[in-house]
């Protein structure tokens, strides 16, 4: 019974949360974008507590779970980018994500950066998220050891710099 209750004091949040990922991010064709606007403030906000909570330093010992926070986060962000009503929320959960504990930032910075690239190739962010994405990428070079995370944020910055049109809007 021991065991069997420590894996669900692991595996009932993470799949809550993986379930609240999907439901949002899924398209509805019969009400539209009308449903998630009511669903919204409701997911923002409990991802907004989540991410506030592992930054003051709890949940450590729950890795699986701020692994699949982190990548939920991620997820939310590159899904729902295209919603301009959502874009200030969606940038605010990324702020959250750089501000994350240094062990913590360390350990999932490729999950982060190779997220930030696939961000930063599907949407044209407004100037308030290139400075968001800016911060992240400072962020992980603060952590050298990871080579993966550093080598997806270089493509990030190839990405701006190999499309004349990404740099001149970059550069504005």
């Amino acid at each position: 019974q021991g065991l069997s209750g420590e894996w669900h004091d692991v595996a009932d949040p993470v799949f809550c949360l993986e379930l609240l990922t999907n439901i949002t991010c899924m398209p509805s064709p019969s009400t539209g974008s009308t449903s998630l606007s009511h669903i919204w403030p409701l997911v923002s906000t409990h991802f907004e507590r989540l991410l506030q909570y592992v930054i003051a330093g709890n949940g450590v010992a729950e890795a699986q779970f701020i692994e699949r926070l982190i990548v939920n986060t991620l997820r939310l962000c590159i899904r729902l980018i295209g919603n301009s009503e959502l874009v200030p929320t969606l940038l605010m959960l990324t702020q959250y994500l750089s501000k994350l504990p240094g062990k913590i930032f360390s350990a999932y910075s490729e999950r982060i950066a190779c997220g930030i690239l696939v961000l930063v190739q599907e949407a044209t962010l407004p100037h308030s998220g290139l400075c968001n994405i800016f911060s992240l990428l400072n962020r992980i070079s603060e952590f050298p050891a990871g080579v993966g995370a550093c080598s997806a944020g270089i493509e990030c910055l190839n990405f701006w710099l190999s499309d004349d049109q990404e740099l001149s809007r970059l550069l504005s």
